[in-house]
């Protein structure tokens, strides 16, 4: 671990820079433990590394930015910190049936998406003390709302007696009558001239009271920094904000992006690039057909095939380029009525399944190009680096979700020209076969058709999920 003393130096240094945190939970999901924990994500959406160009930085940019620059100040030995943006809010979680856990993470999902629609928000929005109390601000600091009173001291002043109501009222009364009496008597009649440019004075002035500086905004709108904590309970030291809003100005932004150009890796404890975004890799697929393999002529024998048969180069590296998902074309429905409008997710033990409504964590997968005209599909598992695995072919040729490593041929795919309607096409092809097609049978068993037989193929509606 880092010394407590060494922690305070580094972030009392003016060194890090701690802006405004401002942050939004991504997804609820159960860790791969058994019986699982419960964990709100707080990830980096999306997880690209930004540019300057970028109009918007990403969601939750602060929490890896200042995560960096601390791996970075704090050099130790187990520099390990699994799964840094979440927060377990339960251990070892059961549900009495399936049907309860669906509804459970449905219900957080619905949630999550409700404060998707208000956005990013601050930790906290007032200066408090470490035990949580909040500081009283200076008169000249309030705002307009800083003399209302607490909702419970409102609730008690309404229960006053009437009679002893009416009497505030009326002495509030004499009050004001008396104050603008007071005030029209002190009030001598100005020049034409003088008064116009006393009201004009005082309209540049409440105009700039009104209109802080966007670089210099109010400290009252920046209480959301860091805290660090003895243990679960008890707050040991606060460090406010030092790197200011707005951050979309080129000189912050290219600050932030130069931070967030590396990520962590904690399973060898050493930085790399965080990856860029990629060009939008639907949109160029869709000028792209599925190349017909021709026929061999009877005429060509094997013996000629093998001088003029070319070595095979090996499969290109895939990359990633955005998160999407695979519905069943709602025009399934005319051959499998119990099954079009359907999304595509993985079983426990890997099958391919279809389930009837959207579930993010359950229906989300990450897409990699393969070279240019091919792609790679990866199961996001709610974020869980171990349970992601590779979309592909098993060694009987069946279709399966379960392998950790990308496949080559066996797991790479291709798609036509309307990504809105296309069949999903893997070159390997099963047990005899030189390409497959996916096919749904029933309500949701999945399974592969040649080539020959393309109007047997399953119809998939792809989308990117960053376009949504």
């Amino acid at each position: 671990g880092v010394a407590l003393q060494d922690v305070l130096d580094v972030m009392t240094s003016g060194k890090i820079m701690i802006p405004q945190m401002e942050v939004l939970p991504t997804a609820v999901v159960a860790n791969p433990d058994l019986p699982p924990e419960l964990e709100i994500r707080f990830d980096m959406e999306p997880p690209h590394a930004p540019s300057v160009q970028d109009d918007e930085l990403p969601i939750n940019w602060q929490l890896r930015f200042l995560h960096n620059q601390l791996f970075k100040a704090l050099e130790f030995p187990s520099r390990f910190c699994p799964g840094p943006f979440h927060s377990t809010i339960l251990r070892k979680a059961e549900f009495r049936s399936p049907k309860h856990s669906k509804a459970y993470f449905a219900k957080c999902e619905q949630v999550l998406q409700e404060w998707r629609i208000e956005g990013p928000k601050p930790l906290n929005t007032l200066p408090r003390t470490l035990t949580g109390e909040v500081i009283a601000e200076e008169a000249g600091d309030k705002d307009d709302g800083a003399d209302e009173k607490p909702m419970e001291e409102a609730a008690a002043d309404t229960d006053k007696p009437a009679e002893e109501a009416a009497a505030d009222t009326e002495k509030v009364t004499e009050k004001a009558a008396a104050a603008e009496t007071k005030e029209e008597e002190g009030t001598e009649e100005k020049p034409a001239e003088e008064a116009a440019a006393d009201d004009e004075k005082k309209v540049e002035e409440e105009g700039a009271a009104a209109e802080p500086s966007p670089s210099t905004p109010p400290a009252a709108a920046n209480h959301s920094g860091v805290w660090l904590f003895t243990d679960r309970e008890n707050i040991s030291h606060f460090f406010a904000p030092n790197f200011l809003p707005p951050y979309n100005t080129p000189e912050k932004k290219k600050l932030i992006c130069d931070v967030l150009s590396e990520t962590w890796d904690e399973k060898t404890l050493s930085w790399k690039p965080t990856p860029k975004k990629q060009a939008p890799f639907i949109s160029k697929l869709s000028n792209i057909t599925i190349p017909t393999l021709p026929s061999t002529p009877a005429s060509v024998t094997s013996k000629h095939k093998k001088k003029t048969q070319k070595k095979k180069e090996p499969a290109p590296e895939p990359i990633f380029d955005s998160n999407i998902s695979i519905q069943l074309n709602p025009a399934e429905g005319t051959r499998n009525p119990l099954s079009g409008g359907k999304f595509l997710s993985v079983s426990n033990n890997g099958k391919l399944v279809l389930l009837p409504k959207w579930n993010k964590s359950r229906c989300t997968f990450m897409l990699y190009r393969v070279g240019d005209e091919a792609i790679a599909i990866k199961f996001h598992a709610g974020g869980v680096e171990k349970n992601q695995k590779w979309v592909g072919l098993n060694m009987m040729g069946s279709p399966m979700c379960n392998a950790n490593a990308f496949g080559g041929p066996s797991a790479t795919w291709k798609c036509e020209n309307d990504w809105s309607s296309t069949p999903l096409m893997n070159e390997a092809g099963g047990w005899g076969s030189a390409g497959s097609y996916l096919k749904v049978e029933g309500t949701a068993t999945i399974s592969l058709v040649e080539l020959k037989e393309r109007k047997k193929a399953a119809l998939w509606n792809i989308k990117n999920l960053e376009d949504e």
